[in-house]
């Protein structure tokens, strides 16, 4: 007599708790690989605007040493104006500085502004702008550039603010850096580093940031600063 055998098959209760279980697992797996997924994109994003920060930083730094404090102006946050800096740099395009054969007088060859403009929504899209004007031929010695500081370059550069740059339509204007957060230009207090009171008056701090300043409030938030000290010294 031969026996047959059964084989025992799973219910339909034994596949639901089978299903639910293998459900819980994935979508902590899911859950798990999506906070990985947006820590490394907000990392990205965080190197990308400190590295985004460090070359505005060196370039604005380039170029402000080969300026003088006396044409050059900085409007700090809140001023009610572009947050920025205005000044005259002696470099023609080539890179180099004419000056005076008879008396080695400089001849300034343009004016260069670096303005921020924030984000309108209140976000942390703002944008960096170089803007920049030549300054008119000399009318004694001829161009490229102009010599006379005290009644040319001087009073340009006191009375022309980085509003009248950004909304100059002569002005040569480019992108420097986007999704800034904050830019600003103060004069250094000369407090830090045993420095005299008198290098205040010559020396600029200028900060660049990216980001959200309360991120960590916020789930996957960054925040850069990058700051720099800054003297003019022609």
């Amino acid at each position: 007599m031969s026996r047959q055998r059964f084989r025992k098959g799973f219910t339909l209760i034994e596949m639901m708790v089978t299903l639910a279980i293998m459900s819980v697992v994935m979508v902590g797996i899911f859950k798990v690989f999506d906070e990985g997924m947006q820590l490394f994109r907000t990392n990205a994003r965080a190197a990308d605007a400190q590295t985004a920060a460090i070359k505005v930083m060196s370039l604005i730094s380039a170029e402000v040493v080969n300026a003088t404090p006396e044409v050059s102006a900085n409007y700090e946050s809140g001023s009610g104006y572009l947050p920025g800096l205005v000044f005259a740099t002696s470099l023609t395009d080539t890179g180099a500085t004419r000056f005076d054969d008879v008396n080695g007088q400089i001849f300034w060859q343009r004016y260069i502004c670096y303005y921020f403009v924030a984000d309108p929504s209140g976000d942390q899209d703002g944008k960096l702008f170089r803007a920049e004007l030549p300054v008119p031929d000399d009318t004694i010695r001829g161009g490229p550039g102009n010599r006379d500081v005290n009644t040319v370059v001087k009073p340009f550069i006191r009375s022309t603010t980085t509003n009248d740059f950004a909304a100059d339509t002569n002005a040569k204007k480019r992108l420097i850096a986007d999704g800034i957060s904050g830019f600003n230009v103060t004069i250094y207090d000369g407090k830090e580093g045993g420095n005299t009171a008198g290098a205040k008056d010559v020396v600029f701090d200028i900060t660049v940031e990216a980001g959200n300043p309360a991120s960590q409030n916020v789930r996957n938030g960054y925040y850069i600063k990058v700051g720099s000290r800054v003297a003019p010294r022609g």
